[in-house]
């Protein structure tokens, strides 16, 4: 049992789309998209030395930015972060190309983010729980 509504009496889950079950995006698939929509990378296993601006760097030859977040906690980088792309088009290529590279001995992994950790922390902080069941 939890706290708060459930799935099933119309809740949804902290960063997901009422019904979808897919964060923060909508019950279908990427084929709707327009390839000049922003599109959101998740990039993981980066050094943990890594920057915002180092990621930039990284990902920047492969079109406009629009948005580059590291995620740390009081130790330092949490070893991933987020990039945005002006266009999807460009984050599909930039995904394409720099999934399992090696940078610095580290294998980098790239996947579609739909959106941030942050968002799903404080989301989570407001409701008091990991479960982050009732919407935000």
């Amino acid at each position: 049992r939890t706290d708060g509504p459930s799935q099933a009496d119309g809740g949804t889950q902290c960063g997901t789309q009422a019904g979808s079950g897919i964060p923060g995006g909508a019950a279908g698939g990427d084929s709707s998209e327009s390839k000049g929509t922003p599109k959101r990378l998740h990039v993981s296993n980066i050094p943990f030395r890594f920057r915002d601006p180092d990621l930039r760097q990284m990902f920047g030859q492969f079109g406009k930015i629009l948005d580059v977040e590291i995620i740390f906690n009081e130790r330092g980088s949490k070893g991933f972060g987020f990039v945005t792309f002006e266009s999807s088009a460009d984050a599909e290529k930039a995904r394409e190309r720099l999934h399992g590279t090696v940078v610095e001995g580290r294998k980098i992994e790239t996947k579609a983010g739909l959106w941030s950790f942050s968002s799903f922390s404080q989301c989570c902080m407001r409701k008091n729980t990991h479960l982050c069941l009732g919407g935000c």
